[in-house]
């Protein structure tokens, strides 16, 4: 009915520059949106190529109606929603984390004969814990996409992936420091192994949802040497990943 109201081609050719460039802000914000704005523009377009004819516009509204309503139904016929992968890809992420920590702690310990091996060793781990870090983040966030009853455990999902990145992040600290501050080793060593002890252990009891889990007991060493408070985010970041993975059913 518009297209028989308005008459003005420079209005449908506004039209076309206003939607085309919504269209294309909104693919990778709103979908939904971006849609709608590219069928706007398509009628439009349509619409300019044959004004006298309502034909190439009714099919095309029709078939989008009918690919509305095929998508619709499908979506409950087979769903697939990201809540069922994220426990998965939550224990991929602490192996990793758990890897991380043993080839920490093997360049830490190992001879200098074997120091290339290590650090190679290194990379290889370092580069699986960013790999499993943006699977489950891109996962997490698929699913916050999704409708609200399908978002299960979102808190507590966000909250481990908030944790694991913090483990990562300080473990890649403090070895760094081992080199610039050997005198470090000891504490350094301490640390990683009851960070790993933590999150290869599942004896913890569940939290419920709206209560928070007690962190553990400083673990101080000399500032001197090296910052307590990356030591003990570590730790604290290893205590929380255990706790989290019960808590969302993963472990």
């Amino acid at each position: 009915m518009l297209f028989h109201l308005i008459q003005d081609t420079a209005l449908y050719l506004a039209i076309l520059f206003l939607f085309g460039v919504l269209g294309y802000a909104f693919i990778q914000v709103n979908y939904l949106v971006s849609a709608l704005c590219n069928t706007v523009l398509v009628l439009t377009a349509f619409h300019l190529l044959s004004p006298g004819g309502d034909v190439v516009v009714g099919a095309r509204f029709v078939d989008t109606l009918l690919g509305c309503a095929v998508a619709l139904l499908c979506s409950y016929i087979l769903p697939t929603w990201e809540v069922r992968f994220l426990p998965g890809l939550a224990n991929e992420l602490k192996a990793a984390n758990i890897r991380l920590l043993k080839t920490a702690m093997a360049l830490i310990e190992g001879p200098q004969n074997v120091a290339d091996q290590a650090c190679k060793s290194w990379g290889a781990a370092e580069q699986a814990v960013y790999v499993a870090l943006s699977r489950f983040s891109a996962s997490f966030y698929r699913m916050m996409n999704e409708p609200m009853r399908h978002q299960q455990q979102a808190v507590t999902f966000n909250h481990l992936m908030i944790q694991n990145h913090v483990l990562a992040m300080q473990v890649i600290h403090v070895v760094s420091t081992v080199e610039s501050k050997p005198a470090a080793t000891n504490e350094i060593k301490c640390a990683l192994l009851e960070a790993k002890k933590l999150l290869e252990s599942q004896d913890v009891a569940v939290v419920p949802n709206n209560e928070s889990y007690p962190m553990s007991e400083p673990h101080w060493v000399s500032d001197s040497v090296v910052p307590s408070m990356a030591l003990q985010q570590l730790i604290d970041a290893a205590e929380a990943i255990r706790r989290d993975m019960v808590r969302s059913g993963a472990a």
